[in-house]
């Protein structure tokens, strides 16, 4: 009779603990933000992993970011970004400074590769330097940022790799 009894309580047990919801469930302002992000998948902090190159041929080189750990970007939801900027000097990342500004995601048909606007802050009395990278995502977690080459040789466009923190 015990083996008998042993198949049905188990079951029900099981379909009790199933059923049963808890409060540790999300909040109001945790589905916020989640919806939040969902629409604006830029938010929040990202650290560079790689930085590299795509040529005119559409071929790519990249390696990872020497100072990568360091070098951060943080987007907030009020329209602004902050990041930490190092560069390397005989395999040294120095810091060189913090950027802040503003961002907008845009269309505009003099940058046609691009989707966002970065205005870099300047100090009092120098004018903002405005930037119009193409932004773009591989899942929830990797970011890359992408400029046009506007230098010398066959390069078409320069990028980073950035990782959510």
């Amino acid at each position: 009779m015990k083996t008998e009894k042993f198949p049905f309580v188990f079951f029900f047990l099981l379909f009790i603990l199933c059923g049963c919801s808890n409060d540790d469930g999300p909040t109001a302002d945790n589905d916020a933000l989640s919806e939040e992000q969902e629409q604006n998948l830029l938010l929040g902090d990202w650290t560079a992993i790689s930085i590299g190159v795509i040529y005119d041929d559409d071929t790519e080189d990249s390696a990872n970011d020497p100072c990568g750990t360091f070098q951060s970007i943080r987007f907030l939801n009020d329209g602004t970004w902050q990041s930490d900027n190092y560069i390397l000097d005989n395999e040294t990342c120095n810091f060189t400074g913090m950027w802040s500004g503003t961002y907008l995601e845009m269309e505009n048909e003099n940058f046609p590769d691009a989707n966002y606007e970065l205005v870099i802050s300047q100090d009092e009395g120098a004018e903002d330097l405005v930037r119009y990278p193409e932004i773009t995502f591989d899942g929830a977690d990797t970011m890359k940022v992408q400029y046009l080459w506007t230098g010398l040789g066959d390069i078409a466009y320069t990028f980073t790799l950035y990782e959510r923190n």
